[in-house]
């Protein structure tokens, strides 16, 4: 099992023959080792084998790492180690947000410690001190962890003198992480135990924290942190951080990181250092705070069983031998004064400037309960990235919520937010309304709430009753109450369904009641409704509409300006949501159209609600309230259904009458002056909706409305800065706290989309559980901000851009059925039993020669359609493309089964397509060519169509369809080798890349300086676990439309990656082994640049060139290679040899390439940056 990636090859687990005792094999590549001595770079300090080098220093000690065995072969050395089965400290870390208690960080550091200090006695240096250089191990005796020093690969041996003082080390280069010390920079002698010491320092700061003190020390990175920490500006560094640890545990980390490396603590000094010796007093003081010990599954069958003994025996003690009698001190323990919580990104929008700020996680069940448990899975802590622009690493969409309240303090504070994915525990006692600062309420027998919880929803208005639901009324608690059943007629939707992941629902919505069944020879078969768009429900036999024709009906005649549209509804669509009243059941047409597309029919239902706003149908409101608590308020937004705009067109009908009910008049808070002053931040949202959705602003106007965001970000600050601020803001305002939390979905969603889960369960909560009525009546634009919100994924009102780079939940084009057209429809897409088959056809596929690949295709193909029905033309002519691959493949005598993929979005890039085809042949790439042709590109491509050049056309205007058209190729058991269309070829690279590839799955460019990979070129070798983990990637892309298709890959990959951060990966990600091209020479980013020789280079792209200079070059590039056609004379060779040429001569447009080349080339490699 492959543990992790290595710089010079993996860490793979094993288990013992003989002994069966679980073991780390690090395998190191010959290859790779060789490439170490070219590289002269000073920041590039690795030394080759260094676990062997100081394998006989680093024995002997608890809290060191040893190498148990080496040995190598012809292709890799093996290095054999005890496996640590905690990883390592930076993963331990990922889990928590907000750092780890500081008890618990003494006595993890305290062991570190000690393990340095044994190696500086016997006088080795680490030199790379850090968190992912810490192991954690399970100490068989007691169950404990056990931090082991790791990694001696930038270790050096340092000398005393006569009186016992360290001799200075030459300066070899910057060992270390960018947080290494000043004197480093120097490039001077230093003194190499320093080095630990202040990476020491360093480290127990951002374990206590989950912040980073400082980024670096070099003078050219002018960090900013790291100016005001060199110049003791301590008190203004820490108004960006949190140090919410002891004054003691700040001295140990000074005392650590002295600039002056004479004066800085040793490691010897600081294991006696009153923050880590007194940990062995804590221990023995208090037994409330004991060592950390390591989950019961990762312990030894015996200490399990011992443990398990001592827990039953413990019980049977009479209450005279309890603990506090024969031990001492009190039971319970300090948490270390840091609560638990999650910090939230910093944000921006056109309704907020950036602005750091934490929100409570209000958490409320549906009947019969379910408690969402969080679980951090592995990441990167996402630290902030400074950029000239100011942008920030942008996320992705929300993925579970959060059990976690973030501690504020400025908007230059640091964030991390771990990714979550869900369990769900039945709880048949609820869980009701309550910020994270509260304790969970408890339930004696009757139900009853005890305080906090409580008093928090009577002062919100809200109730917390036997039904486990919140209900928001207008009146005084002893009035009504809104009950949690839905309309009779109506089926409940299952609270498991509450807390499934988002590309669940689709599929769980279809689960609902009868569902829609056909077979060519009468067998049945269940589809999910992609997200609600419907937009392929039209496919299916008997449907009660076709949805995509009902869409253009209703949103066709909707204005430029949303408030000045027609949302009225076409009178003979009535019929798909009218319901008998006498018999108060919908009618068989209605029926079927709310199983078909609930979102859609409940769009149509808000048009007939409103179709006389004077007249209020409360049973038709019911239906409406239940059908806006089916889905999470992000799918509902980001559907192409304008429900939130619909429900903001028609606020101000619900205005009048309100106005004379005290119970709106409390909603406004007027008088309300606590946290901030209610009434300002009612006034001026107001004024904000106002001016944001008029036909025309002036100059004045748009000044005013910047200046409103200002303030309301101002305000909102102030409210999230403090978390008692938070609770009170909560109880004083509640709808005006829901307000302000929408605003900041907005934000999230327009810079750190990972940071969107806690905003988006609050507005869950609005939709759900609030009777949308009382949110149109209050005096807060709830509405008219979720209405932004859900344009955001559009840009039809509010945000502008170009099409292609907006993603919608219809994009995807294809049933989940079809993803993968060879697999059983029965089976549930990407549930274990479609895995099982989707990997065991794959892996057939891949061991057959081309002509029974064929045949089976058209078998497999026959059977599914005899037992499912036909294949709609976009998934058969998927297959139809891999049959034509495998017959030319046949045809060329190849023994893989392989195709290059462009993606051809419109006619723009026409003649480029052409002249790549043509570049191919001049290479004589025996591959033919597939090109995704997305809408007006498809009659260039069918244009070219013929042995070389595959088109298909999926049907909507997408790039998500890059990854779709790959899925479907990789299921089909073909490799891929993608390229962007601005890539030129210099060389056939088939050979080189699947030589790469031995012992990968996947290959992908990457930026000559820095550690993040590049899509514009990759490759993919099929295989079963490559197909579905394409299909996991798949899905998570098209459920997050705010998310960057390059970030999920390098974290799909699991390439390094320290501060990049994506969310919601799936739990169960199938793992792949990825790894990166050569990128300074072989495959080039032309913002880059390249380093070698021209003969060496196999593509160069033009990536972010300016679109004008690039296809100006690629035209140029294509010339020379067109001159040189008649010559037979590989453009690689030609340019090394191309001198000065004739003017209008052949070998002149050569020599124009060659200086082209030229102006891209380095002196020197870029220093390699981490990635994002």
């Amino acid at each position: 099992m492959h543990l992790q990636s290595a710089l010079f090859g993996g860490v793979y687990e094993a288990k013992g023959r003989s002994t069966g005792k679980d073991f780390a094999i690090k395998v190191l590549h010959k290859s790779e080792l060789q490439k170490v001595e070219e590289n002269n770079s000073i920041e590039f300090c690795e030394v080759p084998l260094s676990e062997i080098k100081f394998a006989d220093v680093m024995r002997g000690h608890e809290h060191v790492m040893e190498v148990e065995e080496h040995f190598d072969d012809q292709y890799c050395h093996y290095c054999v180690f005890e496996l640590c089965k905690g990883g390592d400290l930076l993963e331990a870390l990922k889990q928590k947000p907000m750092g780890f208690d500081e008890r618990h960080a003494q006595f993890l550091i305290r062991q570190a410690a000690l393990g340095l200090t044994y190696l500086h006695d016997r006088g080795v240096a680490m030199q790379d001190v850090s968190l992912e250089n810490m192991l954690l191990n399970v100490n068989p005796s007691n169950g404990n962890w056990q931090v082991k020093i790791c990694d001696p690969g930038q270790a050096a041996h340092f000398q005393t003198d006569s009186k016992g003082q360290e001799v200075p080390v030459n300066f070899h280069g910057l060992v270390g992480k960018s947080f290494r010390p000043p004197e480093l920079h120097e490039h001077k002698s230093y003194l190499a135990t320093k080095v630990d010491s202040w990476c020491l320092g360093w480290s127990t700061f951002y374990l206590l924290t989950a912040q980073p003190l400082f980024m670096s020390a070099d003078p050219a990175q002018k960090d900013v942190d790291w100016t005001l920490f060199r110049s003791g500006k301590f008190d203004e560094l820490f108004k960006t951080k949190t140090p919410n640890f002891s004054a003691v545990g700040i001295d140990f980390i000074f005392k650590l990181m002295q600039m002056e490396p004479s004066k800085r603590m040793s490691i010897a000094e600081a294991c006696k250092h009153v923050w880590t010796s007194a940990m062995v007093k804590a221990w023995l003081a208090d037994t409330g705070v004991p060592p950390m010990m390591a989950p019961k599954e990762m312990l030894p069958e015996e200490l399990r069983k011992k443990l398990e003994e001592e827990k039953r025996a413990k019980t049977m003690l009479p209450v005279s031998m309890t603990d506090r009698d024969f031990k001492g001190g009190s039971l319970s323990a300090s948490t270390g004064g840091v609560p638990t919580a999650a910090l939230l990104p910093t944000v921006s929008s056109p309704i907020m400037r950036p602005m750091t700020h934490t929100l409570p996680t209000w958490s409320a069940a549906p009947i019969q309960g379910i408690i969402t448990k969080q679980m951090a899975t592995p990441h990167t802590p996402l630290m902030r990235v400074r950029s000239p622009s100011g942008r920030s690493p942008r996320s992705s969409a929300p993925g579970p919520s959060f059990a976690d309240l973030s501690q504020a303090s400025d908007r230059r504070s640091r964030v991390f937010q771990p990714h979550r994915s869900t369990q769900r525990t039945q709880y048949t006692g609820g869980y009701v309304l309550a910020t994270a600062h509260s304790p969970a309420p408890a339930r004696g027998s009757s139900g009853a709430m005890s305080p906090p919880a409580d008093k928090l929803c009577m002062a919100a208005n809200f109730y917390c009753h036997e039904s486990n639901r919140i209900s928001f009324v207008s009146t005084p608690r002893a009035s009504h109450r809104r009950t949690a059943a839905a309309p009779a007629p109506l089926p409940m939707v299952d609270a498991e369904s509450r807390g499934r992941p988002l590309w669940a629902f689709g599929q769980k919505a279809a689960e609902q009641g009868p569902s829609r069944r056909w077979g060519s020879n009468g067998s049945e078969y269940q589809v999910g409704y992609e997200y609600e768009d419907c937009d392929l429900v039209q496919t299916i036999p008997g449907a009660a509409a076709d949805w995509n024709v009902v869409h253009k009906r209703t949103v066709h005649i909707l204005s430029a300006n949303l408030m000045d549209s027609d949302f009225s509804l076409p009178s003979d669509l009535e019929e798909l949501i009218d319901d008998d009243r006498s018999r108060h059941r919908f009618t068989s047409k209605a029926e079927q159209a709310k199983q078909e597309c609930p979102l859609g029919f409940l769009y149509l239902k808000l048009l007939h609600f409103y179709r006389d706003p004077t007249v209020l149908d409360t049973s038709m409101a019911k239906v409406i309230q239940y059908f806006l608590g089916m889905y999470p308020a992000y799918v509902i937004a980001l559907s192409r259904w304008p429900i939130f705009p619909v429900l903001a067109y028609f606020r101000n009908t619900h205005q009048g009458a309100a106005d004379q009910n005290n119970a709106v008049a409390a909603m406004a808070c007027e008088g309300v002056k606590g946290v901030i002053d209610w009434d300002k931040s009612r006034e001026w949202g107001n004024r904000w909706t106002e001016l944001t959705f008029s036909n025309n602003n002036s100059e004045e106007d748009k000044t005013e409305l910047y200046s409103l965001q200002e303030a309301i970000a101002d305000q909102f600050y102030v409210v999230l800065r403090k978390a008692h601020r938070q609770h009170q803001a909560s109880e004083e305002c509640p709808f005006g706290f829901f307000y302000l939390s929408a605003t900041q979905l907005v934000a999230a969603a327009g810079k750190g989309t990972n940071h969107m889960p806690p905003f988006s369960n609050v507005m869950n909560q609005v939709v759900r559980d609030l009777p949308f009525i009382q949110v149109s009546s209050s005096p807060w634009p709830i509405w008219h901000v979720l209405a932004v919100f859900s344009d955001m994924n559009k840009g039809d009102w509010f945000w502008g851009g170009d099409r292609k780079y907006f993603r919608g939940f219809s994009d995807w084009n294809l049933r989940r059925d079809e993803l993968s057209p060879l697999v059983s429809p029965s089976l549930d897409f990407l549930s274990p039993d479609w895995r099982r088959d989707v990997m065991w056809k794959v892996e057939a596929l891949k061991k057959m020669d081309h002509l029974t690949y064929i045949q089976t295709l058209k078998s497999w193909t026959k059977t599914r359609e005899e037992s499912w029905g036909q294949l709609r033309q976009i998934a058969m002519s998927m297959i139809d493309a891999a049959s034509a691959l495998a017959a030319r493949a046949h045809q060329q005598q190849l023994t893989t089964r392989l195709a290059y993929v462009v993606l051809l979005y419109g006619d723009g890039w026409a003649q480029l397509l052409q002249r790549m085809q043509r570049r191919m042949a001049q290479l004589a790439l025996r591959h033919p060519l597939l090109v995704i042709a997305i809408g007006a590109a498809a009659p260039v491509c069918r244009a070219l169509s013929g042995q070389d050049v595959i088109c298909w056309v999926p049907d909507t205007a997408s790039q998500v369809h890059r990854f779709t058209g790959i899925q479907g190729l990789l299921h089909l058991g073909i490799d891929v080798i993608y390229l962007d269309m601005d890539t030129f070829l210099l060389r056939d690279p088939t050979e080189r890349f699947q030589a790469a590839a031995d012992d990968w799955d996947a290959l992908f460019a990457r930026h000559g300086d820095g550690d993040c990979i590049n899509i514009g070129i990759f490759y993919l070798k099929a295989s079963g676990r490559t197909a579905v983990w394409m299909s996991q990637f798949l899905t998570w892309y098209h459920d997050h439309p705010f998310e960057i298709d390059q970030r999920g890959l390098h974290i799909f990959l699991a390439l390094p990656a320290q501060v990049l951060q994506v969310a919601s990966v799936p739990e169960d990600l199938v793992p792949i082994r990825g790894s990166v091209l050569e990128d300074l020479n072989e495959v080039v980013i032309g913002d880059i640049g390249w380093l070698g020789s021209l003969s060496q280079m196999l593509i160069f792209h033009w990536c972010h060139r300016p679109l004008e200079l690039k296809v100006k070059e690629m035209n140029l590039a294509y010339d020379g290679a067109d001159a040189l056609e008649e010559h037979e004379l590989p453009m690689s060779v030609a340019l090394s040899v191309a001198a000065g040429a004739v003017p209008g001569s052949p070998w002149a447009k050569v020599v124009a390439v060659r200086y082209m080349f030229d102006t891209y080339q380095l002196k020197e490699a870029p220093p390699r940056k981490v990635c994002w």
